[in-house]
């Protein structure tokens, strides 16, 4: 159901994008393409009527979904949480033991230095 709706908040708020494009803000917009045909079915402007409609009615359907989707988001109790938390505690491997440092060489007698001949 999650997936489903978070797919549906997507598609929804490409159109709303594509709906926002389409108006533009001094009144022209989709309608001034209209503007040119004597005979339409609607006025121009009921064509900007509708676009913006569109765009609330859009804008309104993406908040509720927003909403809807997070009372359906599959969530953990604090009990199930902890259990997981556990889990990856009880799961992680041992820290390795750092190989001991080797001993340094004992200290070698110090050989006679060479005498200059004279």
């Amino acid at each position: 159901m999650y997936t489903i709706l978070a797919i549906i908040i997507l598609i929804a708020c490409f159109l709303c994008m594509l709906i926002v494009l389409i108006q533009n803000p001094k009144g022209g917009g989709i309608a001034a393409n209209f503007s040119n045909i004597p005979t339409q079915m609607m006025g121009v402007k009921q064509t900007t009527d509708v676009v913006e409609r569109l765009t609330w009615t859009f804008g309104l359907g993406i908040f509720a979904l927003c909403i809807i989707i997070n009372f359906t988001k599959p969530s953990m109790g604090p009990a199930q949480q902890d259990t997981k938390l556990r889990e990856k505690i009880d799961n992680m491997p041992l820290p390795q033991q750092a190989p001991a440092s080797p001993q340094a060489p004992a200290a070698q007698p110090a050989t006679p230095a060479a005498q200059p001949t004279p």
